[in-house]
């Protein structure tokens, strides 16, 4: 008799339609490119700070996960958001993350978000980070990470 627990593993799908007003595009994850992009800002007093990212003309980028890394100083809150703008025809999406508090550290807090996800971006306008936090006192540092498959 075997006592070990059954785990259930799933598999990614390798394949996705997507679909614009007019027409529908079968897409293989498979076989594009790998993409990833990581910025930064320098410390800032500013309270919101987008940071935008674009991808070769003619592509359409499957963004996978994205992460989120905010210090700022104790007290003060923060959001963090995903936006972009899908191909044309589709309307435009946005993630928020979870961002959790992982300490204080010489009078800052430090917050950490990630998300998996499955956003389409169109070549068009590509997308942005949004951060945001409680107040424009001290200085905020953000960096920020996607990462992602190319199709044409």
């Amino acid at each position: 008799m075997n006592d070990r627990p059954k785990v259930a593993t799933e598999r990614l799908p390798t394949e996705e339609t997507i679909s614009t007003r007019a027409t529908s595009n079968h897409v293989n994850l498979a076989q594009g490119d790998p993409w990833q992009t990581n910025m930064s800002i320098a410390p800032t007093g500013d309270q919101v700070r987008n940071l935008w990212f674009t991808i070769p003309q003619g592509t359409t980028l499957a963004i996978t996960s994205a992460s989120v890394r905010m210090r700022v100083p104790s007290s003060q809150h923060v959001i963090a958001m995903l936006g972009v703008n899908g191909p044309a025809g589709l309307v435009m999406g946005f993630d928020y993350f979870v961002m959790a508090h992982q300490g204080t550290f010489s009078a800052t807090d430090i917050f950490t978000g990630i998300h998996s996800t499955l956003l389409w971006v169109g070549d068009t306008y590509g997308g942005f980070f949004e951060l945001q936090r409680s107040d424009s006192f001290g200085e905020m540092v953000v960096e920020v990470a996607a990462a992602g498959v190319l199709v044409a």
